[in-house]
């Protein structure tokens, strides 16, 4: 689905990613994780093509990645870790203008979208006027509306309750029996040794990835994440 291949970035400020080699197969669920400040939204932010690599390329479904690449950006779904959105418009406006975007169906899919995640009673309240959670659901009702190909989620389980993390559970196991690729962060080591087919730990820009993962029952691989994250 996606390759990096020696991808690097480098800021002002001294921080440095890579250079990062991963692949990202159909239909897995790939758990990006380490702590604050390790690289995860930078990382994020390349393979959604919001940033340019200084170094390397990624390629997606055969093709090169770039900003630049606004038909092959359609088979992404993003979700930031801080989605910022215009605070007077409302999630079912948000959603309308998104599947114009993508030439869906409005009428179709912006309902079932807001169903899904639970906005459709909220769905004509200005964004503003919504919690923090409400505003997450909008987010994930976003990248999720075209059945994207590649899910990128960047901490999607915070603001969540236990119903819309059953969602949310929910949708990444169909996406994945739909051959369908997701790449998410969290800091619940619990969800990410549940949830992922394979990890990769951040440190300091570098990627390290814990050893006979898809072997492990959940138990050993919280284990090996936490003795890789904490060493």
């Amino acid at each position: 689905m996606m390759t990096l291949s020696n991808i690097g970035k480098t800021f002002a400020a001294g921080f440095q990613l890579g250079p990062c080699n991963l692949q990202v197969g159909r239909g897995e669920t790939l758990g990006i994780l380490g702590k604050n400040g390790a690289g995860k939204s930078t990382l994020f932010n390349l393979m959604t093509a919001n940033l340019d690599p200084d170094a390397g390329e990624i390629v997606l479904r055969g093709q090169r990645l770039t900003p630049e690449a606004f038909a092959l950006k359609k088979s992404l779904g993003f979700l930031p870790q801080s989605p910022v959105f215009p605070p007077w418009v409302s999630g079912e406006e948000l959603l309308r203008y998104a599947a114009r975007l993508y030439n869906l169906d409005r009428e179709q899919v912006v309902p079932q979208t807001l169903q899904r995640w639970d906005c459709h009673h909220y769905k004509s309240l200005p964004l503003a006027l919504c919690s923090h959670g409400m505003q997450k659901r909008v987010g994930l009702a976003v990248a999720t509306l075209h059945d994207p190909q590649l899910l990128v989620l960047d901490e999607p389980f915070s603001g969540l309750d236990v119903f819309h993390l059953r969602t949310l559970h929910n949708l990444l196991a169909t996406r994945q029996q739909q051959q369908l690729s997701n790449v998410l962060s969290t800091h619940i080591l619990p969800l990410a040794a549940q949830l992922c087919d394979r990890v990769v730990v951040l440190k300091n820009g570098n990627m390290h990835q814990p050893p006979d993962w898809g072997q492990q029952d959940n138990e050993a691989r919280l284990a090996a994440l936490e003795q890789l994250l904490f060493a």
